[in-house]
């Protein structure tokens, strides 16, 4: 027993003068860093910039507004109209209005002019009437400007006044011509006549009768037709040239023969 409390004793010695270790603190794990170039490569918008890019994007849709109500109206437009159809201010569209071909500005209002002028069936008329060619007119060119032109087209192509060439798709019209040619479908009588006193030679005749003008029917086989044999001719043969070449020449008065 004395033993045993000499050990225990002594181990209480030890530990009492053995150093004290602090506990060992764990830190979180540390954030992932912000990624700084993200942030650089978004640009920074100037407020001022990207308020004129928008102004200048409006102003140009305005613009093209202005142009389609402007094509349907087929009359000068006055400022105040324009104002009220677009509901902004037109001031801002007048230079682009003086700078395109297709719009006159006069007294303070807009109109459209179309590329070729035509607005009613007198004015069309009298536009294909004066052409000098025969290609026909742009039916999309006469809708520029123009609400009217396909009832009116059509009403002209009834009268038999203008002709008319469509779209196999839709049966839209494409090009127009005038008809300079009277009426269609009317044929003169002596073109009546002269096709009714055309004689046309039974089948059994017209063979012969192509023959006769040095022409051949499709109907005939062409192996069947017989052709003149030509008389062979014959070919003259050539004297033979010696394959041979002599080479000892000074010889010729000895090696000929004498008998």
């Amino acid at each position: 027993m004395p033993l045993l409390n000499d050990q225990l004793n002594s181990f209480k010695a030890r530990m009492r003068n053995a150093p004290v270790l602090g506990k060992r603190a764990v830190a979180p794990p540390p954030s992932p860093p912000k990624d700084d170039t993200n942030e650089a490569k978004r640009p920074k918008l100037n407020p001022v910039m990207s308020l004129a890019g928008t102004a200048g994007k409006h102003k140009n849709t305005q613009f093209v507004h202005a142009i389609e109500f402007l094509k349907k109206q087929e009359k000068p437009v006055s400022f105040e109209d324009l104002e009220g159809y677009l509901s902004s201010p037109v001031e801002p569209l007048i230079p682009l209005f003086e700078r395109n071909p297709h719009l006159m500005v006069k007294n303070n209002t807009v109109t459209y002019i179309s590329k070729l002028g035509v607005y009613s069936a007198d004015d069309l008329l009298r536009y294909l009437h004066r052409m000098t060619t025969f290609q026909g007119v742009s039916v999309r060119e006469l809708k520029d400007g123009w609400c009217g032109a396909l009832p009116t087209i059509a009403n002209l192509e009834k009268e038999q006044k203008i002709i008319v060439l469509r779209n196999r798709k839709d049966d839209s019209p494409r090009l127009v011509w005038p008809n300079k040619g009277g009426r269609i479908g009317n044929i003169e009588p002596r073109f009546v006549s002269l096709w009714q006193s055309a004689r046309v030679p039974s089948a059994s005749e017209l063979p012969k009768n192509l023959e006769m003008v040095g022409l051949k029917p499709s109907s005939v086989d062409p192996t069947s037709i017989k052709r003149e044999a030509k008389p062979a001719q014959e070919k003259k043969r050539k004297p033979r040239a010696p394959r041979s070449k002599i080479t000892n020449t000074h010889m010729k008065g000895l090696l000929k023969d004498f008998s």
